[in-house]
């Protein structure tokens, strides 16, 4: 024995296996049952008396014993508890669904449950095929189109500028040394455009009097757009 280690021995909470220890309370007898010891509750589940299956995926546990009495069902993990919960309650079996009356789809007309009390499409399919869903996909259009004709005036050395989410009658500003443009996008699928009543409505929008309005319409027809004077 050496002079620095105790003459009494305890017994190692993770092994069982008794050792003469280096400090009066010395839980383990080595390094590597002192990892596992305060790993957690599965490492610890081998040496504690109070060991439950875990509900989800029968690995052994432990739990405290007032956890036991409180909770009526124990997990290893939060990972099996959610998964867990996540099957048991799915759907219809869910208890909050009994409060929720059926909700119909505005767009096939399927009837659907929702805790969202502003839900009113059973997919974000039918929510695509709604005029809501369209306009969106028309927004997005529109952006690709005018960031296109930003790019087109950067080409030619003006300097281009997007308006704030396309708000106001000008969607993108070019500038160069001698003149100003402010200039209106528009796509069209089938490159037919009401060019007269934009144009009408593009020449009463306020604007500095040296600028030049422009309406840009853009279409899957031509690659290039056609270029409209106010």
């Amino acid at each position: 024995m050496k002079p620095w280690q105790h003459k009494y021995f305890n017994e190692c909470e993770q092994c069982g296996r008794r050792f003469n220890p280096n400090r009066r309370l010395q839980r383990f007898c080595s390094r590597k049952c002192a990892v596992r010891g305060r790993r957690g509750p599965r490492a610890r589940a081998s040496a504690d008396k109070y060991n439950i299956q875990c509900e989800y995926c029968g690995r052994p546990a432990y739990r405290k014993p007032y956890l036991l009495a409180k909770n009526k069902f124990c997990f290893c993990s939060v990972r099996c508890a959610n998964l867990y919960k996540r099957e048991r309650y799915a759907g219809v079996k869910n208890p909050n669904y009994q409060s929720v009356p059926p909700k119909k789809c505005l767009e096939c007309g399927t009837q659907f449950f929702s805790y969202a009390s502003t839900r009113k499409y059973c997919s974000p399919k039918c929510a695509a095929k709604s005029a809501p869903g369209k306009s969106r996909a028309n927004a997005h259009i529109g952006s690709l189109y005018e960031r296109k004709c930003a790019a087109i005036l950067k080409q030619n050395g003006a300097l281009a500028i997007l308006s704030a989410a396309s708000r106001g009658p000008y969607d993108v500003i070019g500038l160069t040394c001698s003149s100003i443009h402010l200039i209106q996008v528009k796509f069209s699928r089938s490159a037919q455009v009401n060019i007269s009543a934009q144009l009408d409505k593009l020449r009463d929008a306020p604007a500095p009097p040296e600028a030049i309005k422009q309406l840009w319409v853009f279409s899957k027809a031509t690659e290039h757009p056609k270029i409209y004077e106010a």
